[in-house]
């Protein structure tokens, strides 16, 4: 057993120095600490300094989770590999299932990740700004690693009509090219030939 000598607050994140015997042992969060109800003069069994201690890993990670989140919406997949590249560069091992996989399960506990959402976010966004057909949307989408039954719930509520519609606000920037150029263009940009042939009847 290790007796707590010493709980003090660093220099930013509120979050603490544990001493045990009167040297550094590891950081906690406030959080942390104040479940934990840690105090001066108790003492700690080799495995709760354990859990402790990956209670502080976990916590990091969550600090990092939530400032890579507090930018845009992210799919669980992006904050998953955001997560393991840092493990990776402290040299950490991560088994599955481990540091990074409680600290998802904190997140989407949370309700900061929610693929769901992210998939609607992103079709939203992408309809608003940066128009595209529903191919490249899914692929998109894919590509972040979000379900594919997820992906078809966030774009089903867009009709054929509604992908011409866009389709044709692209075409309306371009009118001076030739056809066959527009309609490369609109395929690049995940319109199906069907729509193609909508918005550029020959």
């Amino acid at each position: 057993m290790l007796q707590i000598t010493a709980i003090k607050p660093q220099k930013k994140d509120s979050r603490f120095n544990i001493f045990l015997d009167g040297k550094f042992s590891f950081g906690l969060d406030e959080a942390t600490l104040v479940r934990e109800k840690l105090s001066v003069g108790q003492e700690l069994s080799p495995e709760r300094i354990a859990t402790l201690t990956q209670a502080n890993e976990v916590g990091k990670l969550l600090d990092k989770g939530l400032r890579f989140l507090s930018f845009r919406p992210r799919s669980e997949r992006e904050v998953r590999r955001r997560l393991l590249r840092r493990q990776k560069r402290r040299g950490a091992e991560e088994e599955q299932g481990g540091l990074v996989g409680e600290t998802i399960s904190r997140l989407r506990d949370l309700g900061y990740i929610n693929d769901a959402e992210f998939a609607s976010w992103w079709v939203e966004q992408r309809i608003r700004f940066r128009p595209r057909g529903k191919l490249l949307l899914k692929s998109e989408l894919f590509e972040k690693g979000v379900a594919r039954e997820v992906i078809e719930d966030a774009l089903r509520e867009y009709s054929l009509e509604d992908e011409i519609g866009w389709a044709k606000k692209l075409a309306e920037k371009r009118r001076d090219e030739c056809r066959e150029r527009l309609a490369a263009y609109l395929a690049r940009r995940g319109f199906t030939w069907e729509v193609v042939g909508r918005v550029l009847p020959r």
